[in-house]
């Protein structure tokens, strides 16, 4: 659905760089070639009555150009056309859990590929996002207006009241934290509303057995996320034969960087660790690419 992020420029390039940037024309430009492939990879049963026509002709804002992306799809179709997938999974598991909407928080939301859908079809009546890169802030500044926008540091806390938002997104955000996890849990907790949802990616067993079938099928080198690991570890290349040797393992490819490791989680261990500051709901494999969700409730009691 996606490209992978291209961790090595990740990297080396200066995050905070703020010069110019160099967007793309707002979706709502397309033409009817573009409007039919972004059609293919919507279910229709996650539009649940939605026209999709009527969403992209909704959404006026530039697209951030490709070094603005986060390594996500080399073209503006494919980069929002897999942002409203997203947006339309996680509005499917609030209807599910009977959690409505009215602040919202995308946590380490880049340039907002999945935010800006919050943004502009609703339905709430705050959207918040943060991040790492105060680049990707500076964006979402200047062409999310709908939006507030906040730098977050690399560990808590982040300058929001308790009992904030009743849903909270990270993706791709735990698959890179090799510190501070349990401190980052439990400020989500913090600010997330007693009923409200957690909506988090993670890399657990299923994404684990997606890398050994790569290698089975010898195409390991197509993928960034399987070279960055076993450029990490020599004996990934051998370990990703059997099954996910720990509960919770890092790899760690760089020293310092916002990616500079890759993070795996069993689902056991996200049960048991986890479900200290959260309900676990539901664990959906391969739901996010080939990343696994895990939907958390924090407790009203």
């Amino acid at each position: 659905m996606t490209d992978p992020i291209d961790y090595e420029a990740a990297i080396t390039e200066n995050p905070n760089d703020l010069a110019g940037f160099a967007n793309a024309v707002p979706i709502a430009q397309i033409g009817e070639e573009a409007f039919r492939r972004i059609d293919k990879i919507i279910p229709v049963e996650l539009l649940g009555g939605r026209n999709l026509r009527e969403l992209v002709a909704r959404d006026t804002l530039p697209i951030p150009g490709p070094a603005d992306r986060e390594g996500y799809a080399p073209n503006e179709w494919r980069y929002w056309g897999a942002g409203l997938l997203d947006y339309l999974k996680v509005l499917a598991e609030c209807e599910r859990h009977g959690v409505v909407l009215e602040r919202v928080f995308d946590f380490g939301a880049a340039s907002g590929r999945v935010l800006r859908h919050f943004a502009v079809q609703g339905p709430a009546s705050e959207v918040w996002g943060s991040d790492l890169n105060s680049r990707h802030v500076r964006w979402l500044q200047e062409f999310i207006p709908q939006a507030k926008a906040i730098i977050n540091g690399a560990s808590p806390p982040l300058p929001i009241d308790d009992n904030f938002f009743n849903l909270i997104t990270a993706f791709s955000v735990f698959t890179h934290i090799d510190e501070c996890e349990s401190d980052w849990l439990a400020e989500l907790r913090r600010i997330l509303r007693p009923g409200g949802l957690a909506y988090v990616t993670i890399h657990n067993e299923a994404t684990w057995e997606e890398l050994r079938l790569l290698l089975e099928q010898k195409k390991e080198q197509k993928s960034r996320l399987y070279c960055s690991m076993a450029a990490a570890d020599p004996q990934f290349t051998t370990l990703v034969d059997g099954p996910l040797p720990a509960e919770r393992i890092v790899y760690e490819f760089a020293k310092q960087g916002p990616y500079r490791a890759q993070v795996f989680h069993s689902t056991s261990y996200v049960k048991r660790v986890w479900a200290e500051f959260f309900d676990i709901l539901d664990v959906l494999p391969r739901h996010h690419m080939h990343q696994t969700v895990v939907v958390m409730q924090k407790p009203s009691r």
